[in-house]
């Protein structure tokens, strides 16, 4: 097989998903613990953000499909958001929600996102939940925007959070511009409570895109080039919120 630019083996994508998704859709399947089945939603999300064909695009989307009872459907991953019983549970919850933001097909898979759009609130830590991301809250975000849960799942909280620690990527900055485009709500009314902190909530605007100025030639965490499906969410985003003209040379 080929192998990348460290010497290590590279698995062709299109067989080995053709048989994990034979696997998951077989008889007496092996049951895959919650950590296995989060990290391999993660593993379908790099995937699909990589240059592969499209039967490769959607083999990715049916074995995410496919992983989704494994996370125990809508009703746990709604509670586990509302509710978490440890930072571990959080951590998984958000992991996943973040993976969906790439596999947006696999939340009408045992009724995620019908669940996720009926929560009726959540509980958040004040730092950044542990074994989680910039990127991995600001992704998790978007996946709740979409499903119509920007107010009920308090996100507005997660990024005034995001906004105090001023520690945004390219990348995670990208996200939350995506997320409060989709939630369809101002910048300046996108934290959790615009009115009793007016100086955050005026912020949000210039935070953000200070932060993917540079996303085509930014590098994230690990050292790779930000990828185009950054660079369009943000440059959507931008279209959405009507800020073209004042942001004219993101992108350029």
């Amino acid at each position: 097989g080929k192998k990348d630019g460290q010497g290590k083996l590279l698995l062709a994508p299109l067989p080995v998903l053709r048989l994990a998704v034979q696997s998951m859709n077989g008889k007496g399947a092996e049951p895959l613990a919650l950590d296995d089945a989060v990290a391999s939603l993660e593993g379908l999300a790099r995937l699909r953000q990589a240059a592969f064909d499209a039967e490769v695009d959607a083999l990715v989307g049916e074995a995410a499909g496919c992983l989704v009872p494994y996370l125990g459907g809508g009703s746990r991953l709604k509670r586990d958001v509302a509710s978490a019983r440890s930072p571990r549970e959080r951590s998984l919850a958000i992991r996943a929600l973040a993976a969906f933001q790439s596999l947006p097909e696999a939340l009408m898979t045992g009724s995620v996102a019908a669940a996720l759009s009926s929560l009726g609130g959540a509980r958040w830590p004040l730092g950044l939940p542990s074994y989680t991301s910039e990127a991995a809250v600001a992704s998790a975000a978007c996946t709740l925007a979409r499903c119509g849960s920007w107010a009920s799942a308090r996100c507005g909280f997660l990024l005034a959070q995001a906004i105090h620690r001023a520690s945004l990527t390219p990348v995670a900055g990208a996200s939350w511009l995506c997320a409060i485009a989709q939630a369809g709500v101002a910048l300046d009314a996108a934290t959790d409570k615009p009115e009793a902190e007016e100086s955050l909530a005026s912020r949000v605007e210039e935070v953000l895109f200070d932060s993917i100025e540079l996303i085509v030639s930014a590098e994230d965490g690990d050292g790779v080039r930000a990828s185009t499906i950054a660079v369009a969410r943000a440059l959507w985003a931008v279209c959405v919120l009507e800020k073209t003209e004042e942001r004219s040379g993101i992108g350029a």
